[in-house]
């Protein structure tokens, strides 16, 4: 959970390792009806549709394998979707949502990933960023890139780094775009990996959806707030005057509030910091 909230907040690591690299969405992906179809392989074939058509509802599901981490204690410190769109779509307001699903060893993506709805509450899944594609930032018709926000990059760091933590690296993380609004009319949906001329298959390769991602190394005194090389009195007084609020820096233990965990997380390193 530590790392989990380092990743999350941006705060307490190190400079970053390395340039920021990035891992594109394997060919095992899907897009799933909810008719409980699903066809074969996307990436680097047609395009995906996200959305509704023909009176089928459709999500897409994207596998990433998790890359290598450099040797001692790192994160992912931050990570951003990265993925070309164009909306084909009717008069109305339908959002795409975007949620990590559960990490597993194969690439394989089976039927009951699919979801279509205002939120999906099941087990294993977590939302990680609202209308990750909308009117506002993917309009009729026009080619565009569409990425992750700040908070949004931000959750994506801490699943890909609990992802680590429970099947390490090789393994397989799933991202998947769903319509929140299954109601909306029977042709409103998203090409993704498509060009603007979305008739043209296969697209080039750099449509491809892809996880640009950097590595960085953990704070080796998480509790030196103020980065003096001591915890002390100073550090103490910041955990107080933020103590009762939710995740930030002062959340040690990253359980999304600052209480006596925290307190005692930070007088247990009290005093100079290892080098």
């Amino acid at each position: 959970m530590i790392r989990t909230m380092i990743a999350a907040a941006g705060l307490l690591v190190a400079a970053a390792l390395a340039n920021a690299d990035e891992i594109s969405a394997h060919t095992a992906d899907a897009e799933i009806y909810s008719t409980g179809d699903i066809t074969g392989t996307q990436a680097g074939g047609t395009s995906y549709q996200v959305g509704i058509n023909g009176g089928i509802l459709r999500s897409i599901v994207m596998p990433f394998a998790l890359p290598p981490r450099p040797e001692g204690a790192v994160v992912i410190e931050s990570a951003r979707l990265v993925l070309e769109a164009t909306r084909i779509a009717s008069t109305s307001f339908i959002g795409v949502d975007l949620y990590g699903l559960t990490p597993r060893i194969e690439p394989t993506v089976p039927t009951s990933d699919y979801f279509s709805g205002t939120l999906d509450e099941r087990d294993g899944v977590t939302l990680l960023q609202n209308d990750f594609m909308s009117n506002d930032n993917t309009p009729s018709n026009f080619q565009v890139t569409v990425e992750t926000s700040m908070a949004g990059s931000g959750a994506l760091a801490a699943y890909m780094n609990d992802a680590y933590d429970s099947i390490g690296e090789g393994g397989y993380v799933f991202l998947r775009l769903s319509l929140d609004n299954p109601s909306a009319p029977n042709l409103d949906f998203y090409l993704v990996n498509a060009s603007e001329f979305y008739l043209l298959f296969p697209p080039p390769t750099e449509l491809l959806p892809k996880i640009v991602f950097e590595f960085a190394e953990i704070a080796a005194c998480p509790a030196d707030f103020n980065g003096d090389g001591i915890v002390d009195g100073s550090d103490l007084a910041t955990l107080l005057s933020n103590w009762g609020s939710g995740a930030g820096v002062a959340d040690l233990t990253g359980d999304d509030v600052v209480d006596g965990a925290d307190l005692a997380s930070l007088l247990s390193t009290w005093g100079m910091c290892d080098s």
